[in-house]
């Protein structure tokens, strides 16, 4: 329950924050962190909200940095399944690589975090994530 009102009272101070004209590392920082201690739904939501942060404040790529690790970690907690990940990044790219009784997605986000995610997908099966990592820039 202690946890709960955490997780809510981050996400409430960060949405007066961006509202309010914020956004800086330390909130976006704040709300990674609250994020980590979520279960996975609210978590998925605080991290998109978090990366639309980053995308709208134009963050500098030397203060994104420590953010971009924390970001990276949560990920691959919180996506699981291709509808995880189109909840996060609704404009990733994604491309398929067909193979025997299977095919390999890897969907590419954009700036200001290049991720990739990479889903194996099994015949008759449910789409597993792989693989998420940094695209160097």
């Amino acid at each position: 329950m202690k946890k709960l009102a955490l997780v809510i009272m981050a996400v409430c101070s960060s949405a007066t924050a961006l509202n309010a004209g914020g956004g800086d590392v330390a909130t976006i920082a704040k709300m990674l962190d609250a994020a980590l201690r979520a279960d996975k739904k609210t978590a998925r939501d605080i991290t998109a909200q978090a990366i639309r942060m980053m995308e709208e404040r134009k963050i500098p790529a030397l203060e994104l940095e420590p953010l971009a690790g924390r970001t990276l970690e949560l990920l691959r907690h919180v996506i699981e399944t291709p509808d995880d990940a189109r909840a996060v990044f609704p404009e990733a790219t994604a491309s398929r690589q067909i193979l025997y009784r299977r095919y390999r997605e890897q969907w590419v986000t954009t700036p200001p975090l290049v991720v990739r995610i990479v889903f194996d997908c099994r015949r008759g099966r449910e789409p597993v994530c792989v693989a998420v990592e940094m695209v160097k820039r």
